[in-house]
Formats: structure tokens, C-alpha cells, sequence
């Protein structure tokens, strides 16, 4: 399984790294292609990372009942906070909101509540 913050590495990735390699190595200027693959590679890797968040958040609310972001912060592991870093965006009460909030304008995960609490959406 792999959790927040770890992805496998697929084979278009794999091309990709080894392709870059080669044109470090031959001190050739690197295909603009290669630069759109690895961006694409970035966003999927950080929508990934923010799922897996979205669903560990989501079963601390089926524990623990409605939480404002700033009381969820302290019940998510530490290797989640950790791999919030490594997607460029530290994991803060605002950031969460914000997070939370797609996921609750798409209608997934979050209900949200008074007070600036949120719920695990039922179904």
C-alpha cells in the first residue's frame, strides 16, 4: 500500500528520470517534453499526497466527531505533516481549510459545519 507522502514510480517516470540523466550526462539542453511530463508527474504526485490526506482526516472525523482544521492538525501522523513539505505546501489550519473546501464544493469527504467544523460526509 502506499500512504501520504510515498508513490510508486511508474515506468513513464522511470523514462522520464532516464532520459534527463542521459541529457545531464551528454551536457545536451533538456526536451521541453520532458519538462511537461515531469510537471504532469508533479501535480498527479501532490493530488495523490492531498487524497490520501482527505481520507486519513476523514476517518479522524469518524473517530473523533467534528473537528476544526486546527483541532485535525494535531491527530494526523507525522509522516503525513512531513510529506506535506515535500508538496510545497505546509500543512496549517488555512491550508487544510482550503483543502477540505474543494473536497466540500465537489461534494466528497467533508460536510461542513457551524463554528468552522467539519464532518465526515455520510455515505
Amino acid at each position: 500500500m502506499v500512504g501520504p507522502g510515498s508513490y510508486k514510480i511508474s515506468g513513464r517516470e522511470r523514462r522520464a528520470r532516464r532520459l534527463s540523466q542521459n541529457c545531464r550526462e551528454r551536457g545536451r539542453p533538456r526536451p521541453a517534453s520532458l519538462d511537461k511530463v515531469e510537471n504532469q508527474l508533479d501535480r498527479f504526485r501532490a493530488e495523490e499526497f492531498w487524497d490520501g490526506v482527505m481520507q486519513e482526516i476523514a476517518e479522524l472525523l469518524v473517530e473523533r466527531g467534528p473537528l476544526t482544521p486546527a483541532e485535525i492538525l494535531p491527530g494526523l501522523r507525522a509522516v503525513t505533516l512531513r510529506g506535506a513539505t515535500l508538496h510545497k505546501e505546509p500543512l496549517t489550519p488555512g491550508t487544510l481549510k482550503k483543502k477540505m473546501d474543494v473536497r466540500v464544493f465537489h461534494g466528497r469527504y467533508f460536510e461542513p459545519l457551524d463554528e468552522g467544523r467539519y464532518a465526515r460526509k455520510a455515505g
